[in-house]
């Protein structure tokens, strides 16, 4: 596994509301040439951070034989992942954060611009007090 760490920021240390909001997205017909790139990535997902208003404290990647990657990016809020599976052109995101201050729905738009898959599903799934599970997009 490489270590990364060109996202660390310094984050206030607050409480967060008991409540989150996290969005799962199935994509389907991306280049391989994305998937297998994970600077690329990295970029997309920092970026997406970035849009959303969360604090990264560093993001870890695995590269498997496959070409597959996994990439984790740890947030004050909570987290994004991203599998990607080249073999199948398709690859699983999710982004959850805690709180209101931010919005993990941009990090998901951000990712799925970067990699403009041909299908997208997206479920989004609030967390804590108000529960509810709401189905988004599919293309």
């Amino acid at each position: 596994m490489r270590p990364k760490s060109n996202c660390l920021v310094e984050a206030k240390e607050e409480q967060y509301k008991f409540i989150g909001t996290h969005i799962l997205g199935d994509l389907y017909g991306i280049s391989n040439e994305k998937l297998e790139n994970i600077d690329f990535l990295e970029k997309v997902v920092t970026d997406g951070i970035m849009k959303a208003n969360a604090s990264c404290h560093g993001i870890q990647v695995k590269k498997f034989n496959t070409g597959g990657i996994t990439l984790i990016a740890l947030l004050a809020e909570s987290h994004v992942s991203v599998h990607t599976y080249p073999e199948y052109n398709s690859t699983f995101i999710d982004a959850f954060t805690c709180g209101e201050h931010c919005n993990p729905q941009l990090i998901i738009d951000t990712i799925v611009e970067g990699l403009k898959p041909q299908k997208v599903i997206i479920n989004q799934v609030r967390r804590g007090k108000n529960k509810r599970i709401r189905y988004i997009k599919s293309d």
